[in-house]
Parts: C-alpha cells; structure tokens; sequence
C-alpha cells in the first residue's frame, strides 16, 4: 500500500509539473525530483513497515516478561519460605528438591530481568569468559530431574568435559534444550537414552556431541531445522514451537560457536555443539 501510495503520488507530481511547466528542461527536472521523491517514500514506507513488526515484537517480549515477573517473584518468595522451615520440617529430599527449583527460578528471573532492560537474548561479545561445561552440565542435569524421572531417562559422558570460551548462562541454555529435545522426541514405548562425546579439533575448538535415540531427522531436515519456528516432519503429535534448535544455534553464533546436525542414518539423531576451548 505504501509503495502504491508513493508511486500515485509521484505520477500526480508528473502530471502537475508537466502542466505548469513552460520550458521543457524544467519540466524535465521537476519530473526528475517527483520520481526522487516518489522513490524516497517508498523506500522509506517500506523499511519502516520492515522495522515496525520487529519493534512491535521487541515490546511485546517485554510486556510478556513485566507479565512474569511478579509471578516469578512469588514463587521464589515460596521457595525461600519453604526452605526456612516455614510449613515443617524438611527431609533431605525435599532440600534438594527446593535447591534445584530454586536455580531454575533463579535463570528464569535473570532473563526477564534481561529483557525488561531491553537486551537481547544473546550474550554480549564482553560476557564471554572461560566456563567449566563439567559445571554446566551438572546444573542441567538437576534443572532437568523431573522430566527425566518421569521418562526414565540417562545420560552418559564420556570422559571430562571441557573448559570452554562462552557465557554460562546462555551455554546452560543450549545444553538444556538439547537434552530437553533429546528427552521429549522419543518414542513413548522407548527409553530415552543420550550420550555425550568430547573431543579436540583444529584451530583450538572443542565438539560436544549429543547422541540420542529418539525420532530423529529426515533427510531433508538437517540443514533447515535450526530455523525459527522449523520443525522435524516426524514430530507430529508433540507439542512445541520450534524454537529450541534455533536458539541453540543463536547462542552459540553470539559466543562464537557453531552447531551442526548429522545427516540422518538409522535411529536417533547426533547434534554437534563447537565452542573454542577456554
């Protein structure tokens, strides 16, 4: 419509110029700045109708986050209360239950608190510092007790795992949605089943591999599946909407990192996280 608009008015601007006009070169130059004019508008319709939805979508993400806040607050407040013996005593169970829903509010209020400042989900270049993955992983592995109960999950590593250039929040983000994917896009009669393999490459990086049993990926999937909104073809039935792989992919790129996904062969899919080791 903006365009339409520019491109009628810059043929009004013809039209009256022709007419009004006596000599012949200025008739030209008057046609000359309708069309620069004609053509200023449009672009600048446009590039505002491309920057207007993203603007939109920014503070939509922060009124949702304002939204979470209180909530968030209310149910640290009911942790900590917990905690203190304020219903009774506790078992060493429930401890480490309270722990462990106490770290996940925890993350979850640093991100709002990150997008109600306006910054981005990514980590800035100046965040990036040595982190131990062996922490990381143990913070997920507790984040992600519940689900993996209920599915009777396991993980295996093999070896140590690296030290590595990155943000430690955002690096709890990928390997908790990747194991979050890993667990939840496993058939139901099976078991999930995950392994993770470490190992050196060229030019001072370091590959995690996530190895499961689960649906997997078709042939033509792996290249578009980090996406925004992408979602595997075998997926159908689970609920989602396909943002986890392409956050993955958005905070490794902000950290320097790469992921990639193996061609599908057999069962089960391989996702490889690079980071430079720290």
């Amino acid at each position: 419509m903006a365009t339409a608009l520019a491109v009628l008015g810059a043929a009004c601007g013809l039209l009256i110029a022709t007419l009004l006009s006596r000599d012949p070169r200025e008739a030209i130059a008057y046609v000359v700045a309708c069309l620069m004019i004609g053509g200023a508008v449009a672009v600048g319709r446009r590039g505002a109708a491309v920057a207007d939805p993203l603007e939109a979508s920014r503070r939509e993400m922060r009124a949702v986050a304002h939204d979470l806040r209180a909530p968030l607050l209310t149910v640290s407040s009911y942790i900590d209360l917990v905690a203190d013996g304020a219903f009774g005593p506790l078992t060493p169970e429930t401890s480490t239950a309270l722990r462990q829903a106490s770290s996940v509010t925890f993350r979850a209020q640093a991100l709002v608190e990150s997008l109600l400042q306006g910054v981005t989900t990514t980590p800035p270049a100046a965040a990036v510092t040595r982190v131990d993955l062996e922490d990381v992983m143990s913070e997920v592995f507790n984040a992600l007790t519940t689900p993996m109960r209920e599915r009777h999950a396991s993980v295996s590593m093999e070896g140590r795992m690296p030290v590595v250039r990155g943000e430690e929040t955002a690096l709890f983000r990928v390997f908790e949605n990747l194991l979050q994917n890993s667990i939840k896009f496993t058939r139901s009669c099976d078991l999930p089943r995950i392994s993770l393999h470490t190992r050196r490459l060229e030019g001072g990086l370091v590959e995690v591999a996530v190895r499961d049993n689960g649906i997997g990926f078709r042939l033509n999937e792996p290249q578009d599946i980090l996406a925004p909104g992408a979602r595997g073809e075998a997926v159908v039935g689970v609920s989602g909407y396909g943002l986890g792989l392409a956050t993955v992919s958005q905070l490794l790129t902000a950290m320097g990192g790469t992921v990639t996904i193996d061609p599908p062969s057999g069962r089960g899919s391989t996702v490889r996280v690079t980071l430079r080791e720290g």
